[in-house]
């Protein structure tokens, strides 16, 4: 009787073990799912931002000049100013003004 109490014992604790086991490869399988879906999330997220990104770039309208020195340093950096304020803007109509003929008018 002794003995078939302990092989009973000794099948529920191996049972036991295996159920153990498998309960956590199963919880370590969720894990790295979760993980997964939460990469995916992130990049899905990521491209809807870059996608609102992208279309409002492709919508609005920047009048701005973009400036950066012919031969640039450590210290010199490009420079954005409004495309009214930009010297290469002021050169275009001056340079249009010089054009023109005033003889002819």
């Amino acid at each position: 009787m002794v003995q078939e109490l302990t092989e009973q014992v000794e099948k529920i604790y191996t049972k036991a073990q295996n159920n153990k086991v498998q309960l956590l490869r199963g919880i370590d399988s969720l894990k790295r799912r979760n993980e997964q879906l939460r990469e995916v999330e992130l990049k899905k997220i990521r491209n809807v931002h870059r996608s609102l990104i992208r279309d409002f770039l492709n919508s609005v309208k920047l009048h701005i000049c973009l400036r950066a020195p012919a031969h640039p340093s450590a210290e010199d950096k490009v420079q954005i100013c409004h495309d009214k304020d930009c010297y290469f803007g002021k050169l275009a109509f001056i340079n249009e003004l010089t054009s023109i003929n005033f003889s002819s008018i």
